[in-house]
């Protein structure tokens, strides 16, 4: 996934955090039931200005609903996955 994105160095801390895991890292989706899904990449959605986590099966969500598995807190705080930075 570092690869695939060529500014890494622009993008907020917490959302480098999570483009620099390798693609297939374990992470869970904390929707209603947590499950745990395969970390495939991250897109950004110019339509809606913000940045979208790409899963397993094709799935997409925002980054600030992904935690590491084992992990009580957020992976990304709220203020830095919200809309892309100008």
């Amino acid at each position: 996934m570092r690869n695939a994105l060529t500014t890494l160095h622009k993008l907020p801390a917490a959302l480098r955090r999570l483009a620099e895991l390798p693609t297939g890292s374990p992470v869970v989706h904390v929707s209603a039931p947590a499950r745990q899904r395969l970390l495939e990449g991250l897109q950004f959605d110019r339509g809606r200005n913000t940045w979208l986590a790409r899963l397993d099966g094709g799935a997409t969500c925002q980054p600030r609903d992904l935690r590491l598995p084992g992990d009580q807190l957020d992976l990304l705080a709220p203020a830095e996955c919200g809309r892309a930075l100008a």
